[in-house]
């Protein structure tokens, strides 16, 4: 992973037919955006299929600003606020511009 923020904890709804293990149900976890690097030749998998050049990624921001992300509206965060991540840009140009990455918003149920 080239970058994840706080862990927010969360109540997950999972819609059926959603592909995870836990399809039509609701969980209580933690909720967190990663930015992860996906190697030359490296499958990517299903979750990751957005996963694109991060130059790409650069080209739909605006000038000179980071990356943000709301909170997805499966996820009802516990402390009841409204959450955004911000990924700052300096660290998608810390990478080379054809390195390919998967920005997504990832979940952990409680153990």
């Amino acid at each position: 992973m080239l970058f994840e923020s706080e862990r927010i904890h969360v109540t997950a709804t999972f819609p059926a037919g959603a592909g995870t293990r836990i399809d039509g149900t609701a969980a209580r976890g933690v909720a967190w955006l990663a930015v992860r690097v996906f190697e030359a030749g490296e499958a990517i998998p299903k979750e990751y299929d957005h996963a694109r050049p991060v130059a790409r990624v650069l080209e739909r921001l605006p000038r000179n600003e980071s990356h943000r992300s709301a909170m997805p509206s499966a996820f009802m965060p516990v402390d009841g606020k409204a959450h955004e991540v911000v990924i700052p840009r300096s660290v998608l140009t810390s990478i080379p511009p054809d390195t390919i990455v998967g920005i997504d918003w990832e979940f952990a149920p409680e153990s």
